[in-house]
């Protein structure tokens, strides 16, 4: 049985090469990686999913800053937390491993899910903006989102990632590849563009523009359910993506992995990776729909309860997965104040 794969980017590629020579893959680029739309910042968990060549590996990061309007805060552990990796490169690795292991990669091919008899497995993998979702009703949840590679003029800590809430719908990251060289973008209902190259000049003393990125952000979450007869949702077309930063390279690849093993009976397939990461993903919706309610001020209050929970942060705080780390934090009687005012915002109230 041939199984067939929309979308060639690193949830795709990874279910490909599990499925091997029983599988094609549909790109609709004329290249693996272009156009390029992720920061490329992965955690020390990709080493669980796959060994990354050093070759690939532009900086290694211990900790990461983070800024409201007038507060700030800064995690770090004293060793690598996260690896920003080449990521064109990374999806042309995986594409390496794919086709090694039989898969057929057919390019300039843009497809849904419908283009194929319903006899037939099909494995959505094609990103947020994905032409499977409409036609079977589905919308996800996400912020429009601009990304530019720069070089700077000043020197860069290469030690830390930037991340800026500055506004309910708004949040900037700072990914530094070397001294001079970042990925600087922004998420926002309003004028991304606009408001990353303000963002810019202020955050910046001097940079020139190398790269200009655009994107969509997974901020919503993912379906309730991913399969539709002959039809199986993976990765950012799942939604299965980190609300609170919009990363899903890891969760993208281990549902994939799922995926792949699933497509004999793929009614099997929703509960297996639900039961692998399905809580990780809905702690990161419940924590990105309380932080789309925050006001300015009240981003300025996070950024000081965490300053005041920072030795918690630093033992139990995890770049992919949150739960344990807000478990502990809002298990500590002094903090159940602000828990309280946390589940009134997530109710709305």
């Amino acid at each position: 049985m041939v199984i067939h794969v929309i979308g060639g980017g690193s949830a795709g590629l990874w279910a490909a090469k599990h499925l091997g020579d029983s599988c094609v893959v549909y790109e609709e680029h004329s290249r693996i990686g272009r156009p390029e739309h992720c920061t490329g910042l992965v955690s020390g968990r990709i080493d669980e999913v796959l060994h990354v060549p050093d070759s690939l590996k532009f900086n290694k990061v211990k900790g990461a800053r983070f800024f409201s309007r007038n507060e700030s805060f800064e995690l770090e552990r004293g060793r690598t937390e996260a690896t920003v990796i080449d990521r064109a490169g990374f999806d042309q690795h995986l594409a390496d491993l794919a086709v090694s292991a039989g898969a057929r990669i057919e390019f300039n091919r843009g497809a849904d899910a419908f283009s194929f008899p319903r006899s037939k497995r099909v494995i959505v993998a094609d990103g947020a903006t994905s032409r499977t979702l409409p036609k079977l009703g589905l919308k996800l949840g996400t912020l429009p989102a601009v990304q530019y590679l720069v070089r700077t003029s000043e020197t860069l800590d290469t030690d830390f990632v930037e991340l800026h809430f500055l506004r309910s719908d708004f949040f900037a990251w700072i990914v530094p590849e070397d001294r001079q060289l970042a990925k600087i973008g922004v998420a926002t209902s309003k004028l991304p563009k606009d408001l990353l190259e303000a963002f810019m000049k202020k955050r910046l003393k001097g940079f020139v523009i190398k790269e200009r990125q655009g994107s969509h952000v997974v901020t919503g979450g993912p379906f309730r359910r991913c399969v539709f007869g002959n039809k199986i949702l993976v990765g950012d077309a799942a939604g299965q993506v980190k609300a609170t930063t919009g990363g899903g390279i890891i969760t993208g690849m281990m549902c994939a992995e799922i995926a792949a093993k699933s497509v004999e009976n793929p009614a099997e397939y929703d509960g297996l990776w639900r039961r692998k990461i399905g809580r990780e993903l809905a702690t990161s919706v419940a924590v990105r729909r309380v932080l789309s309610r925050l006001s300015e001020a009240d981003y300025d209050r996070l950024m000081r309860f965490s300053r005041e929970n920072l030795d918690e942060l630093k033992s139990h705080g995890d770049m992919d997965f949150h739960t344990k780390a807000v478990v502990k934090i809002f298990s500590k009687p002094r903090n159940w104040a602000m828990l309280a005012k946390y589940l009134l915002l997530y109710l709305g109230f």
